[in-house]
């Protein structure tokens, strides 16, 4: 398992970095929180709200603001409702509705309001849909709030605040990292000692030594289920960043024909190939966690998201989460991450702001409570239910990481590419093409959408 960080040391960090990020930003239209978008130069058309005059930007007279949110329709219990009461008993003069959407209809169901005229004020974006909300106009600039609060900015993890065209249009509530479980019991029966620290070498010879079809157990179980993206984001990109493999170069361009990204795609697919349960091709992420949680597979690879899965459907199960070392040297983390955003007509941005503001500060420990993912507010990530548990400590260890990647908000379109490699990969599964053809396709599909 991944050492420990002091959790000083970690948001120290993050603050350099967020520092670093304020002071050296290139400068251009999105920085002006004053100005409108030039809609001549390809940008979305919004009008970012100047920045207020003090830190209170609470409205003095009575306001009303919609929030759209699909938490409390994923097995969150109506997170959404409780949070909205607390909110409202503190700031009296701002009533909340809440819209409240299935996960799958959000951001069709966004556009459509933005369509007509009834733009959400405050929206919960996934990151894979802020690139697109603010190319349609719906999401407005926040750099003119976040400038005018820098103390509040800095506590925000850096790693998940990415500018869109050199503006900031999102702001985190809580950081997803990805990992990999590990059933405890299953490995020390195999005769595995359970190392410090995971790498490619000491994974591989777990794998080998607790894999045993013949009695039904298998070392791991690998999702590449028809028309899941997550598949790919989840379990091969973190060998990715593990090698030093990038998805994206520094000129813009797809990295996937690159020898780091083979040699992780070649590690992937080795695993795939000895290590897992059959049926790879029909398998979700859902699938692969079923396996672990009934003690036939000893590794998973998923993001946080599982942990409390694991805790109320097998709360007898011994396990562990870590982060794996790659050749390269490095950690390979990739983030995903749930955020808010102001909509660009709304007519109470401070309002709006004064919202967004408290769920990441006053509610941002209950929110990643909930979740089981770690808040993105330094001050909320310190709190007991973390430092008091050992997995959330190495869990708000890799949120915090410098070389942690925030994938989908660096993308033109994060699900398409995701899906064009898990494609291509899915061909060599079925043993039509090579792995190199397969990658040369796959980077060939997203310079095409790179350069739309």
């Amino acid at each position: 398992m991944r050492l420990l960080r002091s959790r000083t040391t970690i948001w120290l960090l993050v603050l350099l970095l967020t520092t670093l990020s304020a002071c050296g930003g290139e400068g251009g239209e999105g920085d002006d929180p004053t100005t409108t978008v030039d809609t001549t130069a390809g940008d979305n058309g919004t009008t970012t709200t100047p920045a207020p005059d003090s830190d209170t930007t609470a409205p003095s007279e009575p306001v009303e603001i919609t929030w759209m949110l699909f938490w409390n329709t994923s097995g969150r219990d109506a997170l959404g409702e409780p949070l909205v009461e607390k909110f409202n008993q503190e700031h009296p003069n701002i009533r909340v509705e809440v819209i409240s959407v299935p996960f799958g209809e959000f951001k069709e169901r966004a556009i459509s309001l933005h369509a007509a005229d009834q733009t959400p004020d405050v929206i919960t974006p996934q990151p894979d849909m802020i690139r697109d909300f603010v190319e349609l106009g719906i999401l407005q600039p926040l750099d003119s709030f976040l400038d005018a609060d820098p103390e509040y900015a800095a506590s925000l993890a850096a790693g998940a605040l990415l500018p869109v065209e050199g503006a900031q249009y999102h702001v985190p509530t809580v950081i997803i990292p990805t990992g990999m479980f590990y059933n405890i019991t299953m490995l020390e029966e195999a005769g595995v000692t359970i190392p410090d620290s995971w790498d490619w070498e000491n994974l591989q010879e777990a794998m080998e030594a607790v894999n045993d079809p013949a009695s039904g157990r298998y070392a791991t179980a690998l999702a590449l289920c028809e028309s899941v993206s997550a598949n790919v984001s989840t379990q091969v990109f973190p060998f990715i960043f593990g090698a030093g493999g990038q998805l994206v170069d520094d000129s813009g361009q797809a990295a996937l024909d690159s020898p780091e990204v083979l040699q992780a795609a070649e590690y992937y697919m080795n695993i795939a190939e000895n290590y897992t349960v059959p049926g790879i091709l029909s398998e979700c992420l859902a699938d692969n966690l079923g396996h672990f949680v009934s003690e036939t597979t000893a590794f998973h690879f998923q993001n946080t998201g599982a942990v409390g899965v694991l805790r109320s459907e097998n709360p007898e199960l011994d396990w562990g989460f870590a982060s794996v070392e790659g050749p390269a040297g490095r950690e390979g983390i990739r983030l995903t991450s749930w955020n808010l955003g102001m909509g660009s007509t709304t007519e109470h941005a401070d309002a709006a702001w004064t919202f967004i503001k408290w769920l990441t500060t006053t509610g941002n420990s209950e929110i990643g409570q909930v979740g089981g993912n770690i808040p993105a507010n330094a001050d909320a990530a310190s709190d007991s239910w973390i430092t008091d548990d050992p997995i959330m400590q190495v869990a708000a260890s890799l949120a915090s990481d410098p070389n942690a990647v925030l994938t989908d908000v660096l993308m033109p379109a994060p699900s398409q590419m995701y899906l064009a490699l898990q494609t291509q990969l899915q061909e060599v599964i079925s043993g039509n093409k090579t792995l190199e053809e397969a990658l040369a396709t796959a980077n060939e599909e997203w310079n095409a959408l790179l350069n739309e």
